[in-house]
């Protein structure tokens, strides 16, 4: 049994390789893969919005 920093960064992992590599690269976030990952993962905690999910798609296309 691991510490609690090594549990949660197995998960962190786990939850990464979940949303990577539907698009190509495992080891990479798509942008659709990250939106995802957001949308599913921490929409609660973040209280990710459309409107501010947009707003992060025009940062990274600049």
């Amino acid at each position: 049994m691991g510490s609690e920093l090594e549990t949660a960064m197995e998960t962190l992992i786990n939850v990464f390789h979940a949303h990577s590599g539907k698009e190509g690269d495992k080891y990479k976030l798509s942008k659709k893969e990250l939106k995802e990952l957001l949308q599913t993962e921490l929409s609660g905690f973040l209280d990710v919005s459309e409107m501010g999910l947009r707003r992060m798609q025009m940062q990274w296309t600049r």
